[in-house]
Order: C-alpha cells, then sequence, then structure tokens
C-alpha cells in the first residue's frame, strides 16, 4: 500500500522518488516535540502571568 501511495504522488507531481533517509522521522518527531514543549511553556507562562497580576 505504501509503495502505491508513493508511485502516486511521484506520477501525479511529476518529481523524480528521493530517499528521505534513515533519520528523517526521528528527527521530524523531534521538531515537533520541541515545537509541542515550547507552546505548553507558552500556555504556562500566560496561565503564570495572570495568576500574578490578579
Amino acid at each position: 500500500m505504501i509503495y502505491l501511495c508513493a508511485a502516486y504522488f511521484i506520477i501525479k507531481n511529476k518529481e523524480a522518488y528521493k530517499e528521505l533517509g534513515a533519520d528523517f522521522l526521528e528527527s521530524k518527531r523531534k521538531k515537533n516535540q520541541i515545537q509541542s514543549y515550547l507552546d505548553k511553556l507558552k500556555k504556562l507562562l500566560i496561565r503564570f502571568d495572570k495568576v500574578l497580576y490578579y
């Protein structure tokens, strides 16, 4: 099934197949995790600011 999807997008976009590499998903997961932590920290800081000003 994965190969069928890959073939579909290669034909649809008229692009050559490009191997993403072994660490592609790990790198993407790490970036998403860092962004998630930053978003959570921003929410906590906003809540903390509200507590200080009341």
